[in-house]
């Protein structure tokens, strides 16, 4: 099940950015190379600033970690006992 969700989660990546190189160059060359970084980068950061103004992604807190249950009692492994089986 791990592997399915990992594909949906790396296609957009591997996939998809493939067909924006192809959309990319010729752009660059119409245009000019610095308009379409120029672009690409507004792009990243107000996208960016876009997700991180959501209110519930702003409520997101940090939880700190349950140090009942990391202390756990000190167990020193016993002697293995031989198999029976052949």
């Amino acid at each position: 099940m791990l592997a399915r969700i990992s594909s949906l989660t790396l296609f957009p990546a591997y996939g998809v950015g493939v067909i924006g190189y192809a959309i990319d160059g010729p752009l660059a060359g119409l245009v000019g190379a610095q308009s379409v970084f120029g672009v690409g980068a507004a792009y990243g950061l107000l996208s960016s600033a876009v997700v991180l103004a959501l209110p519930s992604v702003r409520a997101l807190r940090w939880r700190e970690p349950d140090h009942d249950h990391d202390q756990e009692a000190d167990v020193e492994p016993g002697p293995v006992s031989p198999s029976s089986d052949p």
